[in-house]
């Protein structure tokens, strides 16, 4: 979802108104998202998501054995692959067998992916376990229809082309379209995009990244919170406000001017009383507790923390009580949770509201759905996530 900067400063204008980790460990949330840029606080803004990551170093700990072969289960649980390039074709298709054949390293050699930007700019960026797995991989490209091209990189085609006749679904470097990767090494990532220059700005994204932007900092912290309690984070999304601008229209039966303005009218009275205040950046991440069971993390980067603490009352208020558009049930119906709010205080005066809900049905034997996590994604991308909905106005 392409958007120009205005969505992300009309966010700002309103609440101004109102080290290295052992082989198997999994890779930092933070860590993971100082690989984008932070131009896509203006150039994707209206976009879901800004970016999304899927940390295979533990999602694999949710396999009873955690070895490095994926699941069915395991994939379909891990929706945020498929809006990341390489992983879609896995997710999309789970084909292993295709997948794993196009990759020189076995899947424990992959500890995660980050995707950003949007089509034909997307750009995807692989976690190898060390520099030498990555080498592996990126020297092996030429087995599989690399050539080189400037800059150090390689390409399996020409650049941004889509080639119909050499699509190959469940292939991380074809995928359904047949489309041309370029890809480049720096370390132990590999940068995946469709067109030189934007792995060339991948790469030198950590000079200027998007973790170093106080609104980013300030989700980061909140999620970074969780660790005291065990918590893993297996994916997540990082979202502008654009969550909270509620595109849905009341139910209206019958459907008259005046049942159509009443309608509009309560809902209005409704999200002004029980409204979020302003937030500038959202979080909403996939989290196992080992030994606990599973759920969401929802954070949001509010204007102080009388705020946050308001926002953590007022999702949980909106999550039991208000009835989403597409069904007429609550998101707390649709995905049974228990639900806590806490705040952590960030810098430049920011403060994150972290909601925690967690699932009431244990996961069992194979099956490792996340129902709270399906809910929210579902939610989002039907433009009726009515928990996070702002107040009017503001607060």
């Amino acid at each position: 979802m392409k958007q120009s900067r205005s969505i992300y400063a009309l966010a700002l204008a309103v609440m101004t108104a109102a080290g290295s980790a052992h082989a198997d460990d999994p890779v930092p949330l933070r860590q993971l998202l100082s690989v984008v840029p932070e131009t896509i606080l203006e150039t994707e803004a209206k976009q879901f998501p800004l970016a999304a990551t899927v940390d295979l170093a533990t999602a694999r700990r949710l396999l009873p054995d955690g070895k490095g072969t994926m699941s069915k289960e395991l994939m379909r649980r891990l929706s945020a692959g498929g809006m990341i390039r390489p992983l879609s074709s896995w997710w999309r298709y789970h084909d292993m067998g295709v997948w794993e054949g196009q990759v020189a390293v076995a899947p424990t050699e992959i500890d995660a992916f980050v995707g950003y930007n949007s089509p034909p700019q997307e750009v995807a960026v692989w976690f190898l376990r060390n520099d030498a797995s990555a080498k592996t991989v990126f020297d092996d490209l030429p087995n599989r229809g690399f050539t080189a091209i400037e800059g150090g990189m390689v390409a399996n085609g020409n650049p941004g082309a889509i080639d119909i006749k050499g699509r190959r679904p469940g292939d991380p470097w074809r995928g359904e379209l047949g489309k041309t990767s370029v890809v480049a090494r720096e370390g132990r990532n590999l940068f995946q995009a469709a067109f030189p220059p934007v792995v060339a700005a991948a790469r030198n994204a950590s000079t200027s990244n998007i973790t170093t932007q106080p609104v980013v900092d300030a989700v980061l912290r909140g999620a970074e919170s969780l660790s005291k309690d065990g918590t893993r984070i297996v994916q997540a999304f990082l979202s502008s406000p654009i969550i909270g601008f509620d595109g849905s229209m009341p139910i209206l039966e019958p459907k008259t001017v005046d049942e159509m303005r009443k309608k509009l009218e309560e809902k209005m009275a409704r999200d002004r009383a029980t409204g979020l205040p302003p937030y500038a950046m959202a979080l909403i991440a996939d989290i196992d507790m080992p030994g606990k069971g599973h759920g969401v993390a929802v954070v949001f980067a509010h204007l102080g923390c009388d705020q946050a603490e308001l926002g953590g009352k007022q999702f949980i208020k909106r999550w039991n009580e208000i009835p989403t558009f597409m069904n007429g049930q609550t998101l707390a119906q649709l995905a049974p949770t228990d639900a806590a709010a806490r705040t952590v205080p960030g810098s430049n005066g920011l403060c994150a509201n972290v909601v925690t809900l967690t699932s009431r049905t244990p996961v069992a034997g194979a099956d490792l759905a996340n129902r709270p996590w399906d809910v929210i994604y579902n939610a989002i991308m039907q433009r009726d996530f009515v928990a996070a909905v702002m107040a009017p106005g503001g607060r």
